[in-house]
């Protein structure tokens, strides 16, 4: 990997794509799979269900209750008024002879009737009576996987057939027993070599249906189960072929008017079923309240029996759903969405559907409403920042939930929203705590490399937002400043390192916190100096408009601030540092040039090098900018007294080069003055060197690339020299020295003296004119005495030499 593309985590503001998809296609799967699975539905049943039944119940929007739906129940009352806990034979005739002279239109028990007692005859004449009269009984069946013992499987049932509720059907094969086309069928759960059981065999012809209420307590009944070839043919004892496609229903099926498979849609009552692939159909169950509210003792119509007299709550055409075992202790408890139950009242909910026409409709596309709302969570993990994160996700999430809410109560539309809320909730969630991960380690980055540079409060501003900054290179227009500390070396020469190191650290953060102040930005520590710039945020990608005014501004303020440190000094007689700084309002590339994992933010061009150069040029406890700036700073209210117009010469510029000098003591010069004394005080006791002045300037002529200059005083390996505008230190020049028409050269021509090579170490100014110190750099010591000794001869006259040594003097080198 490159060292460029080792930081694309740094500079991204993002997770990559590849990651987010990845992510998404996981969660995809296992919640795909998880859908599939057991657990899926084991959650959407004992989960997803209560919540959807109880929420409508809290928003009262329970199904209503048919008021042709009348429910009896051998209950406690019954078994305490019969004495025994269940009806027999005679009990059960004398209940249907009140209901046929009440004219129900249809009888539903919740039993099987699976044993026949000594009342048997009186029951099947009841049941005749009623087949007479039209009013239908349908009992139960149940499934086992296996044989039970002793007891005849279902017998085949015409109402099992299959083509009676395909009317417009024609079979493909016009024989007797044609074959239907399976994709006219709706979806049955199928079975295999399980085997159906149902009442005595010998009460089979006096009842109407026998339809199936197995019920797994998953809040959905099989609206059919296909037995194709595993019902008793008749007159048969054994399982075998039917030769008929058959099917039994739920029992509450059969107490439909109308029953009809049209294109493979079950039709009762004229209103479609909505049955899942699976064959299943969500049972939509009332409030247990309300049923338990229209449950009536079963002995009340044995009482009316008794006395021969019809009911007086059931009418012609209602529905009589009978439950046999409602009494204390053996009643038969199914888990639905409201919790535990009597079994009875699942079936009472589907009798009660078919009534109605009140059906659950599940919408479907499981699978594609959670790969759309994965999409939707990598979407908000993507492009939102922590805040609006948890706004967005938890109001899109609680938002979908509500609709859900709002279909199932309003509507009684199953949205399967558990799943496709999870996987929005859980890829959001991975996304963001990936793009967390990269922001702690972003944040921990930026902390180490700005730390410092930058205001305090800024950082802390970048750091909870660190997905903001971006180190990626860039052009911008802003203000650099280099600051110098001037005679640091002298310090450093004459005290312990620890102790200079101690005060230079002291220095640098009282500036840098001038610099933070304004909104500046520490680029580097040079040493002893730093480098700022003005005008950049890490956290946007906009400048700021007035960064000239804020450097100069700052400039002011280090200036004035050390210049009364610098006087405090020198009336204490501590170390002086008088500073320089050079301002340049340029465009610059900023960005990171750091590798692997270490950050090093920075700004290069060519306007760097020019501040560096203002910086050199400019005179201690003062300002000195570059035109650019200037022109940027005029109206900004300063006093048009402090600026004078300089001209230059700095390094690799063969023409002077226009600057402004700023100077904030233009109105006090002689705090100026103190400081500046002070550091050559400073200077001489910290450092001596032998010079000798030159009084009459015209003994001497001295010449260099720059223009001539006048010699000051001269030195072991150093001259004074004074030019009409400043250099900038480090500046290498040559120095041509000559006197009396050409003798001092010839002189110091023979001995390599001609030209001097020296390099500027200082300048100050004097009046209208720079005083610079140059160092000699291609002298050895003998030729150091040499051009002492010569200089010496022609720069004091006859009547000097009697008082050579009387101007002998110790200066400040």
């Amino acid at each position: 990997m490159s060292k460029q593309s080792s930081q694309l985590w740094f500079h991204s503001a993002r997770v990559s794509w590849r990651f987010a998809s990845l992510a998404c296609a996981v969660w995809l799967v296992l919640l795909i799979l998880l859908s599939r699975s057991f657990i899926g539905s084991y959650l959407e049943s004992n989960f997803a269900g209560p919540v959807n039944f109880q929420l409508r119940h809290l928003l009262r929007s329970d199904p209503e209750i048919s008021n042709r739906l009348r429910i009896y129940a051998v209950d406690d009352a019954t078994v305490i008024k019969i004495n025994r806990p269940t009806l027999n034979g005679r009990d059960w005739a004398a209940v249907f002879s009140v209901l046929a002279k009440s004219e129900a239109e249809a009888i539903v028990i919740d039993g099987m009737f699976s044993q026949t007692d000594e009342f048997v005859e009186e029951f099947e004449h009841a049941l005749a009576e009623l087949q007479k009269r039209n009013i239908s009984v349908t009992v139960g069946a149940f499934f086992n996987p296996n044989e039970v013992t002793f007891r005849d499987p279902l017998p085949y049932r015409s109402e099992y057939d299959l083509a009676p509720m395909l009317p417009d059907l024609q079979p493909v094969d016009h024989g007797l027993h044609g074959d239907i086309l399976e994709a006219n069928l709706p979806p049955m759960r199928p079975t295999k070599d399980w085997v159906a059981y149902g009442p005595a065999s010998r009460l089979g012809r006096y009842l109407s249906h026998i339809g199936h209420f197995t019920y797994a307590g998953d809040g959905r009944v099989n609206a059919f189960i296909r037995m194709d070839d595993r019902l008793q043919t008749p007159g048969s004892t054994v399982v075998g072929p039917t030769r008929h496609q058959a099917a039994v229903a739920h029992m509450s099926m059969y107490v439909a008017e109308k029953r009809k498979i049209v294109k493979n849609r079950l039709i009762v009552n004229d209103h479609v079923v909505p049955i899942s692939p699976d064959g299943s159909l969500a049972v939509n169950f009332p409030d247990p309240a309300a049923l338990h509210d229209r449950v009536i003792p079963i002995w009340s119509l044995l009482e009316k029996a008794a006395k021969g007299a019809a009911s007086s709550v059931v009418k012609k055409g209602d529905i009589v759903f009978i439950m046999p075992q409602y009494y204390t202790g053996n009643t038969d408890f199914k888990q639905t969405p409201f919790g535990q139950v009597p079994g009875g009242y699942v079936i009472a909910g589907m009798v009660n559907s078919v009534i109605t026409g009140q059906w659950l409709k599940p919408l479907a596309g499981t699978e594609g409403m959670i790969t759309l709302f994965a999409v939707v969570g990598a979407l908000i993990g993507m492009y939102f920042g922590a805040a609006v994160f948890w706004l967005v996700l938890l109001g899109a999430v609680g938002g979908c939930f509500g609709l859900s809410m709002w279909m199932f109560s309003y509507h009684a539309i199953i949205v399967p929203w558990l799943m496709p809320l999870t996987g929005c909730f859980a890829v959001a969630m991975t996304i963001f705590a990936e793009k967390t991960r990269l922001g702690e380690k972003k944040a921990q980055a930026l902390r180490a490399s700005l730390a410092g540079l930058i205001a305090a409060d800024d950082l802390k501003s970048i750091l909870r937002k660190p997905e903001s900054v971006n180190f990626e290179a860039r052009e911008r227009v802003v203000t650099l400043m280099f600051i110098d500390v001037v005679g640091f070396s002298l310090l450093a020469e004459n005290i312990l390192p620890r102790i200079a190191f101690e005060q230079l650290k002291k220095m640098l953060l009282s500036l840098g916190e001038c610099v933070h102040e304004y909104g500046g930005i520490i680029d580097k520590t040079l040493g002893d100096g730093l480098l700022c710039y003005f005008g950049y945020r890490f956290d946007g990608d906009t400048s700021v408009a007035d960064h000239a005014e804020l450097a100069l501004r700052c400039a002011i303020k280090i200036q004035e601030d050390n210049l009364a440190r610098n006087i405090e000094a020198a009336r204490s007689g501590e170390a002086i540092h008088p500073l320089r700084i050079g301002i340049n309002t340029a465009s610059c590339y900023l960005g990171d040039l750091g590798s692997g994992s270490r950050i090093d933010f920075t700004v290069v061009g060519n306007g760097v090098n020019f501040a560096k150069r203002l910086e050199g040029a400019c005179e201690m406890h003062s300002i000195l900018m570059g035109a650019t700036t200037s022109d940027l700073v005029r109206g900004i209210g300063l006093p048009p007294a402090g600026f004078n117009k300089r001209l230059i010469r700095i390094k690799h510029h063969s023409e002077l080069v226009e600057a402004f000098e700023y100077d904030p003591f233009f109105a006090r010069p002689q705090m100026r003055m103190e400081a500046l004394e002070g550091f050559k005080k400073y200077a001489k006791i910290d450092r001596l060197d032998q010079r000798w002045p030159v009084r009459d300037a015209t003994k001497v002529q001295l010449n260099t690339r720059f223009g001539p200059g006048i010699l000051v005083n001269f030195a072991h390996g150093s001259l004074g020299v004074k030019f009409k505008q400043l250099l900038t230190p480090g500046s290498s020049l040559h120095v041509e020295l000559d006197a009396q028409e050409g003798k001092l050269r010839t002189l110091l021509a023979a001995r390599g003296l001609h030209p001097l090579v020296g390099e500027v170490l200082w300048g100050y100014s004097e009046g209208a004119e720079f005083v610079h110190g140059l160092q000699l750099t291609q002298i050895n010591e003998d030729q150091g005495e040499y051009l002492v000794q010569k200089l010496c001869e022609f720069a004091f006259t006859t009547e000097d030499e009697n008082d050579r040594e009387a101007n002998k003097t110790e200066v400040a080198s």
